[in-house]
């Protein structure tokens, strides 16, 4: 078992049992996308909406037990600006990761809430088929587990948002097909690079996802 830090507190990085509020969220991605509504109006920009799943897992050093990936889901907006084969995309995501911690006796739930902002290069490898790879910052919103991260132990389930990193950072990377008609179905894979463990004890944990999605694009040509 590991012990923490004798000025630490397990008290000071369980929070109270409560859920996400997505407001903030919200009016946060409409302040990020209303710069680009004036222009809009002209080619060759473009908007769309997307949602689907996750398999997340969570790559933890020196864990004594497995982590598996385990089902979540996410939804969002993004804006592309593609004045040839080539463009840009920015995304702002919700998107809510849930990994699986194997005990020797049981499995118990670990999710960990991101509002996630991909900014994709993307390349038209046909009319109908695109690639794209960038960074990706993940902002957290909340974890909670059923699994201690500290003592590595079945635990009530609480909040340790404290116990992990406000931001995120890694690769994004994917491709989608386009039908003539706007409709998108899309797979993406998010390695991350940052260690967003944050707190004494905790073992330095990357995130890993796995998304399928499904979208709509609207251009304005």
């Amino acid at each position: 078992m590991l012990w923490l830090h004798k000025k630490s507190n397990i008290n000071s990085y369980i929070g109270p049992i409560k859920d996400c509020n997505m407001k903030p969220i919200a009016v946060f991605s409409l302040l990020l996308l209303a710069p680009f509504l004036n222009s809009f109006a002209q080619a060759p920009w473009s908007i769309g909406a997307k949602a689907g799943f996750n398999y997340s897992i969570l790559s933890v050093d020196g864990e004594v037990n497995d982590y598996s990936s385990g089902p979540g889901f996410h939804v969002g907006a993004f804006v592309r600006f593609k004045p040839a084969f080539t463009g840009v995309q920015s995304e702002f995501l919700f998107s809510n990761q849930r990994a699986i911690v194997k005990t020797a006796d049981e499995e118990l739930n670990f999710d960990i809430r991101y509002f996630s902002i991909p900014l994709l290069i993307t390349y038209d490898a046909t009319p109908s088929l695109h690639v794209s790879i960038g960074p990706q910052l993940g902002f957290l919103m909340c974890a909670k587990s059923q699994y201690h991260p500290v003592t590595r132990e079945r635990f009530d389930e609480q909040h340790y948002t404290k116990a992990y990193k406000k931001t995120d950072f890694g690769l994004n990377a994917g491709v989608d097909y386009e039908t003539h008609k706007g409709l998108i179905f899309g797979l993406n894979y998010y390695l991350g690079l940052a260690d967003i463990s944050g707190f004494d004890g905790v073992a330095p944990t990357k995130n890993r996802s796995l998304q399928l999605s499904i979208g709509y694009r609207y251009a304005f040509n």
